[in-house]
């Protein structure tokens, strides 16, 4: 986190990484994003890449950026309790550095264009607003909606959270 200038708004960013050193990965872990937080989300969904689907994509291995401008817009107490509300604009992206290699011919034909993308790899973005209720400084109420360009990931995600995003 870091304060941009005397402006009141906050820049917040996550860099991750997740690559496969050796070995194959069984598939059911494959979705799997391993963090200090959490180990059950894959990219996707409200703490990796907000408006993808949850566990749309897939791979070996992986880079992940989550950027986000806060502002506060209010601020004021509520008997014992220091409030705020805070807006916010976010921006994820998720690159595949290694793709998992699996046998097409176990899948059929007529499926393989709803179960695989044959598209050249790209930066996959989402991007959205954001809308937090603070309270006591510690305990934070979020509400975010997170927008794909690319349908084939999801097209919107609604995401309500009981604290920050990272």
């Amino acid at each position: 986190y870091r304060h941009l200038f005397k402006s009141g708004i906050t820049a917040s960013i996550r860099l991750s990484s997740q690559q496969k050193l050796h070995g194959d990965i069984p598939f059911y872990a494959l979705n799997t994003f391993y963090e200090t937080r959490q180990n059950q989300d894959g990219i996707g969904g409200a703490f990796t890449q907000r408006g993808v689907s949850r566990n749309r994509i897939v791979s070996d291995g992986f880079l992940l950026f989550n950027g986000e401008l806060r502002r506060t817009i209010s601020s004021f107490n509520l008997g014992n309790l220091d409030c705020q509300f805070d807006l916010s604009l976010f921006s994820d992206m998720s690159y595949i550095t290694q793709e998992y290699q699996y046998n097409i011919q176990n899948i059929p034909e007529e499926k393989q264009p709803n179960l695989i993308s044959m598209e050249e790899q790209k930066v996959n973005l989402t991007l959205g607003p954001g809308l937090y209720f603070i309270y006591n400084t510690n305990n934070i109420i979020s509400f975010n909606l997170g927008y794909s360009p690319n349908e084939q990931l999801g097209k919107i995600g609604i995401y309500v959270g009981s604290s920050l995003l990272f």
